[in-house]
């Protein structure tokens, strides 16, 4: 059961856009999937919920902040095969709180231990390095980092580099990307320059498929639904869905 985080210490990069997009897309295939929200505006869990911001069980901040086991608190989503791990907009304030517990870049990977029956577990984390995005980097077994064709997400990068080498001195983990999803293509030059500079950077890393700018995608996020229910056929649920295709290659190896 493979622990993926969606990670960017830069927003506005449609992390959680395509953490939704993959999840769903994997679901649709009849894979089990967990999503964990764990950035405090819980746009992940607006969007599987389905606008319903009550968390019945409990969310990730109890998670973080009372040690509960993650599988006390899952919940299903309006998609079949999809469930979530609600966010909590009180996670804002949870970092300052961690700052001096034990163990405590070790809480989710913890917490996770007794989750079972997922063929895929996906992490969308803060736009930030702060420690709860180093929770999700410590659980998880890869990364997967969605980059819009820029100098500042480029600058981004080597700044989430140099954090993940340091965790790895503390940790003894090693820290790979799995994958670089290039979003909000807008098919200039300029774009079409920055891509080629992310692709010479990340090598194979990078995903064939891109993510057009696309309003399609946009209104869907805004109406916090799948693209692929809001406008299938778009040009943004054919990139998703290709991006899942070859997701599914690259982890399963075909399967």
């Amino acid at each position: 059961m493979p622990i993926y985080c969606l990670t960017s210490i830069k927003g506005g990069v449609t992390k959680t856009t395509t953490t939704v997009n993959i999840a769903h897309g994997l679901a649709q295939t009849g894979r089990r999937v967990l999503v964990i929200d764990a950035d405090h505006q819980c746009n992940a869990t607006l969007a599987l919920l389905g606008g319903a911001q009550e968390a019945k069980a409990g969310t990730f901040y109890e998670v973080m902040m009372d040690r509960r086991p993650v599988s006390e608190v899952i919940q299903r989503t309006k998609f079949e095969n999809l469930d979530i791990v609600p966010g909590s907009m009180w996670l804002s304030n949870a970092n300052t709180t961690l700052a001096s517990a034990f163990g405590r870049e070790t809480i989710l990977q913890k917490a996770l231990e007794n989750v079972s029956g997922y063929h895929y577990i996906l992490i969308d984390t803060p736009p930030n390095t702060e420690l709860i995005t180093v929770n999700c980097w410590v659980a998880s077994d890869h990364l997967v980092v969605p980059l819009t064709p820029s100098w500042f997400a480029m600058f981004g990068i080597r700044i989430l580099e140099i954090q993940l080498a340091d965790i790895q001195k503390q940790t003894g983990r090693t820290y790979s990307i799995f994958g670089v999803v290039i979003a909000l293509d807008d098919h200039t030059s300029k774009s079409q320059t920055r891509m080629e500079q992310i692709r010479e950077y990340f090598g194979a890393k990078v995903f064939t498929s891109v993510i057009p700018k696309n309003v399609k995608v946009e209104m869907a996020t805004d109406e916090a639904e799948a693209i692929y229910n809001y406008a299938p056929g778009s040009t943004g649920a054919n990139a998703y869905a290709q991006l899942v295709s070859e997701f599914i290659q690259r982890s399963e190896g075909g399967a």
